[in-house]
């Protein structure tokens, strides 16, 4: 019984490490894209980035601020107009969830029902969505398909998926790992990527595609 107190103790101390230093990691983040920001505050990536930087922080006023930046200097920003609206959610103000909601769906039609409609992603993490890992935005195609396959010579047994995005009229190839319900699973997988050269990992929550029927 003791032996088992010990352990669990220990457990707590290692998670609260563990998080500890996740939250290191987001806040130089924050300030690395800060600075970027001051260096062109015309990037909607990099405002972008942060906001999913802030996010993750729980600093949701602040991710709010970027993403609404975002949308000014890109008014057809999908996924700027999905993670307001995700976030509005998580304050409780469906109503503004509602309105970005709304627009996206008139921006992609294929996104109507991505979103619950019933609002219930008013729970900080509803049955809609999953946490995922953002490996990192790559400018090009090679440099993406290179962490693709380091992630799959180490054999992470989870999906990797590649996509490719347009911003201010640049694409990018974007790298993402993973589908968890439970935020430690996904630390725990970033802690086993990090490694990898050239990449930049951090937690998002992602919104899976409800399928109407």
């Amino acid at each position: 019984m003791v032996l088992l107190v010990v352990v669990g103790v220990f457990s707590v101390q290692f998670n609260r490490a563990r998080a500890d230093k996740q939250s290191e990691i987001l806040k130089q983040a924050v300030i690395d894209k800060t600075l970027q920001i001051e260096a062109d505050p015309n990037d909607a990536m990099v405002y972008y980035h942060r906001a999913m930087f802030y996010r993750e922080l729980g600093e949701y006023q602040k991710t709010i601020a970027d993403l609404t930046r975002v949308i000014e200097l890109e008014p057809e920003n999908r996924e700027a107009y999905k993670y307001r609206a995700l976030t509005y959610a998580f304050l409780g103000n469906n109503e503004q969830c509602s309105k970005d909601y709304a627009k996206l769906v008139k921006l992609d039609q294929s996104a109507r029902g991505s979103l619950s409609t019933h609002m219930s992603i008013a729970d900080p993490l509803s049955q809609s969505q999953y946490y995922a890992i953002l490996v990192d935005s790559f400018r090009s195609r090679e440099s993406a398909e290179r962490a693709v396959k380091s992630l799959e010579e180490l054999n992470l047994g989870e999906d990797i998926e590649f996509s490719q995005v347009t911003v201010r009229s640049e694409t990018w190839y974007r790298v993402k790992i993973g589908h968890f319900r439970a935020k430690e699973e996904a630390i725990e997988l970033i802690n086993r990527i990090k490694g990898l050269p050239n990449i930049k990992p951090i937690i998002i929550a992602e919104v899976k595609e409800i399928k109407q029927f």
